[in-house]
């Protein structure tokens, strides 16, 4: 009997120490996040700053280099990839940034972002702002080594 007790006991305590799936009462509900709307218009046009230098770097890189050996164009791909991703990750900054600034959820209904972001999300993209500013500067490091060492 007391084989069975013991391992009986584990179980139940193992059960009782899961989370429980019903609410408890009582509990109180986090408060809602408050985003001033003035910091949203300003991360706005920070990141429309940020994505015309992307876009500034991604020109400058679309431009061909003469005479590069194929291991320097593989080097340069790659550098027109990662400028291509950092290009469609700060438009959807820009574009979830412009949507919390203007209150609107864009011009159609088949827009990538059919609602207004939550506030979590527009903080989210305030402070990943300059996340890709920052993978800019590396890559035109790159480039600029790439480039003289041609």
């Amino acid at each position: 009997m007391v084989k069975l007790v013991v391992p009986f006991l584990a179980v139940l305590f193992f059960f009782s120490c899961q989370d429980s799936k019903t609410p408890e009462n009582n509990q109180e509900m986090p408060a809602e996040l408050k985003i001033d709307h003035d910091e949203v218009v300003k991360a706005h046009k920070e990141a429309e700053v940020v994505l015309q230098n992307i876009m500034q770097l991604s020109d400058e890189i679309n431009v061909s280099i003469p005479n590069l050996s194929e291991e320097k164009q593989a080097e340069l791909d790659l550098l027109r990839t990662t400028i291509n991703d950092v290009i469609a990750k700060q438009r959807m900054i820009t574009k979830g940034l412009e949507n919390a600034a203007t209150g609107t959820a864009g011009e159609s209904a088949e827009s990538d972002m059919p609602d207004m972001p939550p506030p979590g999300v527009v903080q989210d993209y305030m402070g990943s702002l300059h996340n890709y500013d920052e993978v800019i500067v590396d890559t035109r490091k790159q480039y600029e080594a790439l480039k003289s060492g041609n």
